[in-house]
């Protein structure tokens, strides 16, 4: 042979002989499946590629962790990934027990045990993002160096439950093989390769239909969770979203100015598919930086390179607070801007305890002119992008509306005394499931509620001789996004009549033994008139921790701040009443409204007037507080979000309220009576909604709340 034939010969073979030493550095890292079960018995799945740090992946709603194939195969370069299918999706097995993210943070922990991983970035994609902040909020920031949330809320969809299921769920739950397909098209922009999109379709359909309706009405299993502040600002945080999360992420970086937000334009729900390269880059970085933030020395998993122990640490903010002014003006000017409705963040619901949907029988009055308010002062409190439909973890399939549509927010115990249908005439032939109720105080007085609805509670306080059927127009409305609870105080409507507790301080103690009966751990209070110091003097005698927000209606903010000619006209009604009760009260009811109600409205309003007797009716009217200089702590009053819906007879001490607390919302309602809740309940119960949702995002104080203790009940 030839030499030039042999020496070719010789350097071809030695070219493939070195080629088949070098490792092909560019090759993708295959993932491996494996199995771990969990405390409670059920085999869960997931997928594994790569060493180094550990990055855990976790799948939104009925998705398996198929779905971050993009990621697995290229960061697995990289880093230690794992994809876990959570129970009742992918290949782990299907239960009806612990679809909820509290159980499923359960299973993220013991899924790190099995793998012996101590330090870990979780990444959560919508409806696991939930569960990544649930695992913060039951087993700390310990083992966690980042924590990553992909186009997901920053809580649980906070808001009461709808009355029935949205448009969406209706179609999945009766045309299951159609809509489940769709719902996996519509995560997408960009089109899909059809390997993958087949994977998805096939896992969508491995759910059972209920075990995929109960995990979405299981998303929020607490009254009134949401992920401690305190928790994450102990861990890097990346929110990564499109736009409709904007208003969430303005909010994130108000309580956590280091958390850094990164928005996809022109993405799909799924955008770490849509564009994953810039998902993955986006994730890399963020990786880099949030080594420089790790609060702990993280332990490596055995046999894997350990991570670059922390060199900093991560920098606190401090949140500023608010400085009390020392008093109110003399002249006061209100501004007189309306404030403009504004979507905002719905608020966790409860356990449903009656599923009828409520129909409003009540016919408003006629609608004044646009009420004049003083603007929102701070404007964060004002959501300009939130989705307002939060049932399902993608917003698709979704009609948005501005009411409060949503999963998340709580379960609540609901053993307690069944209510009776209530045979009231006022309101029995509207067809609403609203109910009568009873429950016993601790000094043996029996009260009287109405109640009706599911969601976040709102219990309304009448004002002085009022029964709770004054708040019909709102529990009538109201009750088809909420659980309104209207209570007849001690010595009004069908409660008992006693000369003994009828002062703001023992009716404040009835409110919390009503939550106690309610067994409730959050509630909105709602007091209108009198009914308005009852409010204060519970927030003066049991603070705030049971309370997500408060309303006062139409009343001074203290007892020695009424105005000025509210002593002459009141000396001269108690004279009146002391000679002619009868007459008295029917001018009062009537004087209580500028459009004239229904008539069998007053009519009842006046029957249950005239059940308290004079002496008792002087006594509540004599015995508003002990003291004549008292006034509720501002300190407790600004520690939630109050709304504050008066006349403009009370415009003197909104000046001074919006004062003393920034925050505090103020509606000044005009051309309506006393009773604006009834004379504009139309407009009333769009402020009260709107308010509550604002409350959502109350940027200070999240009051914790502490499990009821029940009341002893003679």
């Amino acid at each position: 042979m030839p030499f030039r034939t042999r020496l070719k010969s010789t350097l071809q073979a030695a070219l493939l002989f070195t080629l088949f030493l070098i490792p092909p550095v560019f090759a993708q890292q295959p993932a491996s499946n494996g199995f771990f079960t969990t405390s409670d018995g059920v085999k869960l799945h997931y997928l594994e590629a790569g060493q180094g740090e550990t990055l855990l992946f976790i799948p939104g709603w009925l998705m398996p962790a198929d779905i971050w194939q993009k990621q697995i195969t290229d960061l697995s370069q990289d880093y230690h990934v794992v994809a876990l299918d959570p129970r009742s999706q992918g290949q782990s097995d299907m239960t009806a027990q612990g679809n909820d993210p509290f159980r499923r943070s359960k299973d993220v922990s013991e899924l790190l045990d099995h793998l012996q991983v101590d330090s870990v970035v979780l990444v959560g994609w919508s409806l696991g993002a939930f569960d990544a902040l649930a695992y913060l909020h039951e087993f700390g920031a310990d083992r966690v160096n980042g924590l990553v949330l992909v186009d997901s809320p920053l809580a649980a969809p906070s808001g009461p439950a709808p009355a029935q299921r949205s448009p969406f769920l209706q179609r999945f739950q009766n045309d299951r093989e159609h809509v489940g397909d769709d719902y996996v098209w519509s995560l997408f922009k960009k089109p899909l390769p059809s390997p993958l999109r087949k994977t998805l379709e096939k896992a969508q359909a491995r759910v059972p239909t209920d075990i995929a309706l109960a995990t979405l009405d299981n998303t929020r299993p607490g009254d009134a969770w949401e992920p401690k502040l305190s928790v994450l600002k102990k861990v890097s945080i990346l929110y990564v979203i499109t736009p409709t999360y904007t208003s969430q992420a303005d909010y994130l970086k108000e309580i956590d100015p280091d958390a850094r937000v990164e928005t996809f334009e022109n993405c799909g729900h799924a955008l770490f598919v849509d564009e994953f390269q810039k998902f993955n880059d986006v994730l890399r970085d963020f990786l880099k930086q949030a080594s420089l933030y790790s609060s702990t020395t993280s332990s490596p998993k055995p046999g894997k390179p350990a991570a670059a122990p922390s060199t900093a640490s991560r920098p606190t903010t401090v949140q500023p607070t608010l400085q009390p002014v020392a008093g109110p003006t003399k002249q006061p000017v209100l501004e007189s801007t309306p404030i403009p409705t504004k979507p905002a963040t719905p608020r966790p619901t409860r356990t449903p305890r009656k599923t009828a949907t409520p129909t409003p029988s009540f016919t408003p009055g006629p609608s004044p002119a646009p009420a004049k308010a003083r603007p929102t002062p701070r404007p964060t409190r004002t959501p300009k992008n939130t989705p307002t439909a939060t049932t399902a973890p993608t917003p698709h399939h979704r009609k948005v509306t501005p009411s409060p549509a949503a999963t998340p927010l709580p379960q609540q115990p609901t053993q307690r005394p069944a209510a009776k249908p209530s045979k009231s005439p006022a309101w029995a032939s509207s067809g609403n499931p609203i109910q009568d109720g009873y429950f016993t105080t601790s000094d043996h007085m029996r009260l009287h509620y109405l109640e009706a609805g599911t969601g976040l509670t709102l219990v309304f306080i009448p004002g002085w001789l009022i029964s709770a059927e004054v708040w019909m127009p709102q529990l009538q409305d109201l009750s088809a996004d909420y659980h309104v609870v209207a209570l007849d105080p001690r010595s009004q409507g069908l409660s008992d009549m006693t000369p003994q507790g009828d002062e703001p301080m023992r009716q404040a103690r009835d409110i919390q033994e009503l939550l106690d009966h309610l067994q409730l751990s959050t509630a909105v209070l709602i007091g209108w008139s009198h009914g308005a110091f009852h409010v204060l003097s519970y927030v003066n005698e049991f603070g705030t921790n049971r309370l997500y927000a408060f309303v006062l209606v139409d009343s001074s903010l203290g007892a020695a701040q009424a105005p000025p000619d509210s002593s002459t006209r009141q000396a001269k009604f108690i004279e009146e009443y002391k000679k002619d009760p009868q007459t008295a009260l029917r001018g009062f009811i009537w004087g209580l409204f500028k459009n004239p109600p229904p008539a069998n409205f007053t009519k009842d309003l006046n029957q249950s007037a005239l059940r308290t007797p004079p002496e008792i009716a002087l006594g509540l009217m004599n015995n508003i507080y002990p003291g004549d200089k008292w006034q509720p702590p501002i300190q407790t009053v600004r520690q939630v979000p109050l709304l504050y819906a008066v006349t403009d007879k009370f415009a003197f001490q909104a000046q001074y309220l919006t004062q003393v607390d920034p925050l505090a919302r103020v509606e000044i309602f005009q051309n309506t009576g006393h009773a604006l809740f009834v004379d504009d309940s139309l407009h009333f119960n769009t402020v009260l909604r709107d308010f509550l949702r604002s409350a959502s995002r109350y940027p200070s104080g999240w009051p914790t709340r502490p499990k009821p203790t029940a009341t002893p009940h003679p």
